[in-house]
């Protein structure tokens, strides 16, 4: 799984997730570990599911990126439970 992979790294950064049907969402998550990031994103799915677009920013590259693989995989869930 894909969060073995980042380890437990802490960070700040804002997700915004737009789902096919127009609506969108912006998350910010200030000292947070990717895996929390993960799960809150997963447990809202439904919400934004399936999910056309999303955006990534903060102001650690490495984490922002950590988070970006994980919405990658996001994307692909969001799209098979349509």
């Amino acid at each position: 799984m894909w969060i073995t992979k980042v380890g437990s790294k802490l960070g700040t950064v804002a997700v915004w997730v737009k789902s096919e049907s127009g609506d969108a969402y912006l998350y910010c998550f200030e000292n947070k570990h990717v895996e929390d990031i993960a799960k809150e994103l997963t447990e809202d799915l439904e919400m934004f599911c399936p999910m056309c677009e999303w955006k990534t920013a903060g102001d650690n590259e490495d984490f922002v990126s950590d988070v970006d693989t994980f919405m990658y995989d996001l994307y692909d869930k969001s799209w098979e439970r349509e």
